[in-house]
């Protein structure tokens, strides 16, 4: 994250050497935890890496040129992360005023990038008004201003979830569990299966549901301060994993034998735990061994086995394979078969 400082003290242009220092908003009355601090530069500009992903985070920043006797001016903003990326926060009167609005509202979930653009547009439609504070140097007329603001940006929204069976399926917003409730079937008339969310700056919020054994339904919903959106979402069973490609490393050994490295790659579209292993039928029987393959990245699974020498002159050829199913639902098993070899005396 990075970008730079601005208070009206300098005409509006970025300032220099600003302390800069980032809190994770924690709610509940208690105070944001600073978790980051740094100063801008000689042309205002400041860096700061590694910030949590699906937190609130607040950036504020003090203008280090005090004159004797006047107050000292502070800017601020806020940000999430959704995904580990570079972005770029400016901050100025209005994103300070968009941060205090959050404070006073005591919103402490993540918001998108279309909610904090529409907090920073209101408020810079009211700092553009005649007679508006200098909300910078002024924290009690902030704390006004926003207390004025706060019913005017921010809605509500209530989320009906039905599937086939019923399940007790989790919403989240912007990528934070936000309530649970339980489904009822499609046709059923909508009631109880719903979850309240409050709280909701205006704009595009991305809601997501997810049920154990469910494909994950993301969407978004637009949140019109003052109002309540109401959506109705079905979620859809997630079937049997897919196994995309399996493979022996090498497919080819000598006749010594050796370490074989068995891997797959299965995709999930429900996104679920996966339990994945490689069946070998040993060459020329019914012998068969079990190799747990473990997730090394996102699709990919991999597990070890030594093959025997083959004291033969006719290759063996060991059978592999591979059975992957949720680790919550068992019986929901896709299979793929390969095979190495081992080579033949020759």
């Amino acid at each position: 994250m990075d970008g730079f400082v601005f208070v009206p003290s300098r005409a509006n242009t970025a300032i220099p050497n600003a302390r800069v220092m980032v809190y994770e908003v924690v709610g509940n009355g208690q105070p944001d935890r600073l978790i980051a601090q740094t100063q801008a530069n000689n042309e205002g500009f400041y860096r700061v890496d590694n910030q949590p992903l699906n937190k609130l985070i607040r950036i504020e920043a003090v203008d280090p040129f005090q004159l004797p006797d006047q107050p000292q001016r502070k800017v601020s903003g806020v940000l999430s992360f959704a995904e580990a990326e570079a972005r770029t926060r400016n901050l100025n009167p209005p994103s300070t005023l968009a941060a205090a609005i959050v404070g006073v509202q005591g919103t402490t979930a993540p918001l998108s990038d279309s909610q904090v653009s529409g907090l920073e547009t209101a408020a810079e439609e009211r700092l553009s008004q005649p007679g508006a504070p200098d909300i910078t140097a002024d924290p009690n007329a902030l704390t006004k201003l926003a207390q004025e603001m706060a019913s005017t940006t921010f809605g509500t929204a209530d989320v009906f979830v039905f599937s086939e069976p019923t399940v007790q399926a989790t919403v989240l917003v912007n990528g934070v569990a936000a309530g649970k409730t339980t489904t009822l079937k499609p046709g059923s008339t909508a009631g109880a299966n719903s979850v309240h969310l409050s709280d909701l700056a205006a704009g595009l919020a991305t809601i997501t549901v997810t049920a154990p054994g469910f494909v994950d339904d993301q969407f978004t919903v637009q949140i019109t301060a003052g109002q309540n959106a109401s959506v109705q979402r079905t979620l859809h069973v997630a079937g049997a994993p897919r196994i995309i490609d399996q493979r022996a490393v090498p497919e080819r050994l000598p006749s010594t034998g050796g370490e074989v490295t068995l891997q797959a790659i299965v995709y999930s579209e429900a996104g679920e735990k996966l339990n994945v292993v490689a069946e070998v039928t040993l060459p020329g029987t019914t012998t068969v061994r079990t190799v747990n393959l473990s997730a090394v990245d996102k699709y990919l699974y991999v597990g070890k086995m030594t093959a025997a020498a083959n004291t033969s002159s006719v290759n063996a050829t060991y059978t592999v394979k591979i059975k992957a199913s949720p680790a919550a639902r068992p019986l929901e098993v896709a299979q793929s078969v390969s095979s190495f070899q081992v080579g033949g005396l020759r």
